[in-house]
């Protein structure tokens, strides 16, 4: 644990994640782990992500987000439906 880098995942569900240091690739990307905030003894992995598993964290992001889209988009048309065009 003293090689990881705990950060929020920014969308308040309960979920962040580790950078973990104890490998990274040759252009300096680390594996990225997620944990549950309610589980303090959540797992941390015993071996880390081979360098050649691991995702660019711009790759690990746009993933994030539209996954995060897939969920809020729908709640969003329902809480607010686009205007009708009736008449248009």
């Amino acid at each position: 644990m003293a090689e990881a880098h705990v950060f929020h995942g920014g969308w308040h569900d309960g979920l962040s994640f580790i950078f973990d240091r104890r490998t990274r690739t040759p252009e300096g990307e680390f594996g990225i782990h997620e944990f549950d905030e309610n589980d303090p003894g959540a797992s941390w992995p015993e071996q880390p992500l081979a360098p050649d598993e691991i995702q660019p964290f711009g790759f690990w992001l746009f993933d994030r987000v539209e996954a995060i889209c897939q969920t809020l988009v729908p709640e969003l048309l329902e809480a607010q439906p686009p205007p009708s065009h009736a008449g248009a």
